[in-house]
């Protein structure tokens, strides 16, 4: 219930909102809501890996991967046009504070797949034979929710340094100036 609040408040009054672009806004709040399906899922994959019966586990753990498989392209997808969208272009991206800030949580989502990925294709496997994979399965993901607070973190910081720049003048993103734009930093 958390989440879906964050999901609907936040595009309607964060960094997406002075865009004045609704689509945007929605994209925004389905970022939100896969991210947080994505590590909401996490702490209860830990503990489907202490699960005395290993098959079952495992089966939630597939049947997660299979959501994610489908979830977390598009949430990354999402991500990838609202960013491009705030920053005014891809080049902003690359040379604005909005990107730099961007380009850590973008790290932190790429280590984030990565375990994922040796997750569903070598640990879950070696789970479903053998209950001593469960040990490394739970430090793996927990790998993942620690990657995922970082990024979260850092992007929250990141942001809020960005929205209000030198000596606290407020520079809110908006069609003409984006968080992109020299007079954003």
């Amino acid at each position: 219930c958390g989440a879906l609040a964050v999901a609907v408040s936040y595009p309607l009054t964060g960094h997406t909102a002075p865009i004045g672009q609704p689509w945007l806004s929605a994209l925004l709040g389905f970022h939100l809501l896969a991210a947080a399906f994505w590590l909401g899922a996490l702490w209860p994959l830990i503990h489907a890996s202490r699960h005395a019966n290993r098959q079952e586990a495992a089966r939630l753990l597939a049947g997660f991967s299979r959501v994610a498989m489908l979830l977390v392209p598009a949430l990354v997808l999402a991500g990838l046009v609202v960013a491009w969208q705030l920053a005014g272009g891809w080049a902003a991206l690359w040379s604005s504070a909005y990107g730099a800030a961007l380009l850590v949580k973008t790290a932190a989502v790429t280590a984030m797949l990565g375990l994922a990925a040796w997750n569903k294709l070598r640990l879950v496997p070696a789970f479903r034979r053998n209950a001593a994979a469960g040990r490394r399965l739970r430090r793996s993901i927990a790998g993942e929710a620690a990657l995922a607070s970082r990024a979260a973190a850092r992007r929250v910081v990141g942001i809020r340094r960005i929205m209000t720049g030198p000596l606290g003048s407020r520079s809110l993103p908006t069609p003409e100036r984006p968080f992109g734009s020299a007079s954003a930093a």
